[in-house]
């Protein structure tokens, strides 16, 4: 390319010497425009584009003058302008004749224009091919004498190279001088910056010597690291998101331009750093949105050769990296967090670049802040993205946390015991982080506390991963205080076949699993056994390789002891500590396998005893149904108290916000059950209970619940005496002691508080209204606040045949009674009674028992 733009400037300076007339006054007589215009033809007809001259001047004395030169490329568009030619001219008699000689020409300003089209093809002027030769040589024009140039030089110069698909390059300012020897034999020095936006330019200088035909070029640069990722146009398709700190490039190429050229690279880092959004999958293939960073220093040196005889291709990265020899030096490199593993520390050693691709032996690392890891890695040269990695080393339990999925190490200081890793594996790092593996972990020792009372002690053994193999081989020791054991195979992950079998405690279990056609999983047993309890699920899952993941149609049948799974189980399943009994159930779900979106053909769950916050179920039965979001309770029956409970209702799954709607029946329910429940205290009460409610409720707390219903008790409910020995004194049969038989009315559920404004309870003698509200959320604590309002049935008093104060009392009926206030809880009710009826009752009879009192003393 340089040498054509040599040849440019060459073609319009010798046409220009051609025409040369030595005469002074050539410059101020309309010939001049004449030798122009002829300059201008002959270099268009050379370069096969149009050259246009603004100006030219000739003289002996002061040599070649021209000015506004412009010479358009291949596309029709500019590709070479200047602002000014000039030197000198030297006559030189031979014996051939008169030649002129130009010491030196030089071009001031030069600017250059190279673009490439979609097809690769550059803007480059065409030479126009060569006439045929003439029998006799054509006559030079008035006789002007050949032009001999030894040495061009360029000065201040500028180029904009504009590449398909990638930014433009500019080179600003530039310097050439070329020296040209007879016959043809160019040397020639070349320096200048090239630049890019937003990047540091480098300092590029190469020599080229015509005699061996050698060239020898050199780039110098201290330039930030982001600027790479603008400057090497590949880098800018990898996710960095930040580069950080300073690198000193230096570099050194040298060989034949036409054939084999071989390259030196150094690159050493100052303050490394940078960001790269996490290349791995998150939970449940979901992408993760943190981010790996890392700091170090690293060394490169890089040699390579490469062929010029394809530049587009041969001087991309990749093509240059699989010719190339070198190393790569990292000495205190950390990065992460990755997941499982945390993050890794204190990373050197060296990687070689050959052949292969990049390979690294016997590098270190710490991993979680544990002992060194020794790393052994090669990264393919085919895409510098597949790779091979070995690892081996160990871990202190106490750097456990991070490798479980899922699982949260509590108070890792306190865990003792060893992993060891033998572990390698194949994969790629782009787009998604994926690695096939081939690893042992061997457990030695390891205990530590997990949660609560529960913990790990003396857990050894191995396991071994393979691509298509997970092999368990006896890992034993004690989990929560029981002792374990546990072995077991899952052949082929895409196509699992798996058994395993597990011993722990009173725990048995195991699993055989097969697939079909490689998309379907057929169970064909799954079950636990511990104690007197045992559990087993069967059925198919379909959809293993779908995107939207599998369904499943599962059957699974349960017989439990609750008491005996929570000791088994402990905090690994909330069950209440006051819940007792045994159930059966067997289930059937259809649907996908996630919570909220599967149906529940049936679920049936039979307890013939279950016992909670103190109340005993008997003989309880549950269906259920659900579908979608949607579920379905038939009926629930069980026996409470004496009698029965029956429920039923419909709502919605959602973890979040639940929501529901039902109604509740009770059927007979003995009240002296109930008084010892709620430990109602000197209450000798009979009867039974019946109740009908219906109400919704949504969230997860009791308090959501609201709704309406009726109730109505009948029986000996409960009596306290009222005249007693003084009833036959005042005439008053039956006022001895008052017996309540009947309670009946409506009552509502609202945020945890039971409410009444008109339960009234009924004994013949009187009549209580009772408002207000009693929680039940604490049980027999829970806080309550009644108002009971008595009113005497009057026509029970006796009339005409009463003493005096019988008549008394009889006028005074209504003021006999009064309000009472309960507050407290219903195991310790506080009772309030109003004094404002015995008020009412001295001042209105006053003066007869004044009379009566007379009488009596």
């Amino acid at each position: 390319m340089r040498k054509l733009g040599i040849r440019v400037l060459l073609t319009l300076l010798i046409g220009a010497g051609l025409l040369l007339a030595g005469l002074e006054g050539l410059n101020h007589t309309p010939l001049i425009d004449q030798i122009r215009r002829r300059v201008e033809r002959e270099a268009t007809k050379t370069l096969g584009q149009p050259v246009t001259i603004g100006k030219l001047s000739l003289s002996l004395w002061h040599g070649i003058n021209a000015g506004e030169i412009a010479v358009a490329g291949s596309d029709g568009k500019m590709f070479l302008q200047a602002e000014r030619i000039s030197g000198g001219v030297v006559p030189l008699p031979t014996g051939e004749g008169l030649k002129l000689l130009v010491p030196e020409l030089t071009i001031t300003r030069p600017q250059l224009f190279l673009r490439q089209d979609a097809k690769g093809s550059w803007n480059l002027p065409v030479p126009a091919a060569r006439p045929a030769a003439q029998a006799t040589p054509e006559k030079k024009p008035g006789g002007t004498p050949p032009v001999w140039i030894p040495k061009l030089s360029l000065v201040r110069g500028t180029a904009e190279i504009y590449r398909t698909g990638l930014p433009p390059l500019f080179v600003n300012p530039f310097d050439l001088t070329a020296q040209l020897e007879l016959p043809g034999k160019v040397q020639a020095v070349f320096s200048g910056k090239l630049q890019r936006p937003a990047v540091v330019p480098l300092e590029v200088s190469f020599q080229y010597d015509g005699k061996t035909e050698r060239l020898r070029t050199g780039i110098l640069s201290t330039l930030p690291l982001g600027s790479l990722t603008a400057l090497i146009p590949e880098m800018e398709k990898l996710p960095v998101q930040e580069l950080r700190g300073k690198a000193q490039l230096v570099a050194n190429i040298e060989g034949d331009p036409r054939g084999i050229l071989k390259a030196n690279l150094k690159l050493d880092t100052e303050e490394l750093g940078w960001s790269i959004p996490h290349p791995f999958p998150g939970r449940g293939g979901a992408a993760a949105p943190k981010l790996l960073t890392g700091s170090g220093d690293v060394r490169l040196k890089i040699a390579t050769s490469l062929s010029t005889q394809d530049w587009a291709k041969n001087l991309q990265w990749r093509t240059l990296l699989k010719q190339a020899t070198g190393s790569l030096t990292l000495k205190g490199v950390e990065i992460g967090p990755f997941p499982e593993i945390g993050e890794i520390r204190n990373l050197q050693g060296e990687l070689g670049l050959g052949e292969e691709g990049i390979r690294a032996k016997g590098l270190r690392a710490e991993i979680n802040g544990g002992r060194p890891i020794h790393l052994n890695l090669l990264l393919r040269n085919d895409d510098y993205n597949s790779f091979e990695v070995s690892a081996a080393g160990s871990l202190p339990a106490s750097k456990l946390a991070g490798f479980i999925p899922g699982v949260q190490i509590k108070e890792p200081g306190q865990w003792k015991g060893e992993v060891e890793i033998d572990a390698k594996g194949t994969g790629q790092l782009l787009p998604v982080f994926e690695i096939t593996p081939d690893a042992s972990i061997q457990l030695t020792g390891i205990s530590g506390p997990v949660s609560g009372d529960w913990g790990v002690e003396g857990l050894t053994g191995a396991l071994h991963l393979k691509p298509d193999l997970l092999t368990i081989s006896e890992i034993s020791g004690k989990v929560g205080g029981q002792p374990l054991r546990l072995e077991g195979t899952l052949v082929n992950f895409k196509r699992p076949e798996a058994t395993a079998n597990i011993h722990w405690g009173k725990l048995t279990g195991e699993l055989q699993a097969q697939t079909m056609d490689g998309d379907r999983m057929k169970i064909e047993s799954a079950q636990a056994r511990w104690g007197g309890s045992s559990l087993r699920v069967f059925g198919e899952i379909a959809g293993l390789k779908k995107a939207e993941g599998p369904r499943a149609h599962l059957y699974g049948e349960a017989s439990v002891g609750i008491a005996e799974t929570r000791q088994i189980a402990g905090p690994l399943l909330p069950i209440p500590a006051d819940l007792d009994g045994n159930l059966s159930a067997r289930a059937e779900w259809e649907g996908p396998l996630k919570i909220g979106e599967g149906t529940i053909a049936s679920l049936h769950v039979n307890s013939p005893r279950l016992k909670t916050q103190g109340m005993e179920l008997r003989g309880a039965a549950l269906e259920l149904e659900a579908s979608g979001n949607d579920w379905r309770l038939e009926r629930f029956d069980a026996g409470l108290f004496g009698g029965n409970i029956a429920v039923s209702g419909a709502g919605k799954i959602d973890p979040a916000n639940p929501a529901w709607r039902g109604q509740m029946n009770l059927r007979d329910l003995r009240l002296e059950d109930l008084a010892r429940h709620f430990q109602m205290k000197d209450q000798q009460t009979s009867g039974l209970l019946q109740m009908d409610w219906s109400g919704q409720g949504s969230g997860n707390k009791l308090a959501a619940i609201q709704g309406n219903g009726n109730l109505q008790i009948v029986g000996k409910i409960f009596s306290f005496p009222f005249l007693g020995p003084f009833a036959e004194l005042l005439s008053m049969p039956g006022f001895e002691q008052v017996t309540f038989q009947e309670v009946t009315g409506p009552f509502g559920i609202r945020q945890g508080q039971v409410e009444s404004a008109g339960i009234q309870a009924r004994a013949p003698q009187m009549t209580l209204l009772i408002t207000g509200n009693g929680g039940f959320l604490q049980g027999a604590d829970s806080a309550i606040d009644w108002r009971i309002q008595p009113a005497l049935t009057t026509e029970l008093l006796p009339k005409g045949k009463t003493s005096k104060i019988g008549e008394i009392l009889a006028r005074s009926a209504g003021a006999l009674v009064a309000d009472v206030r309960m507050t407290g809880s219903w195991k310790n009710p506080k009772r309030q009674v109003s004094s404002k009826p015995m008020e009412q009752l001295l001042n209105q009879e006053l003066p007869d028992l004044q009379g009566l009192l007379k009488d009596i003393f």
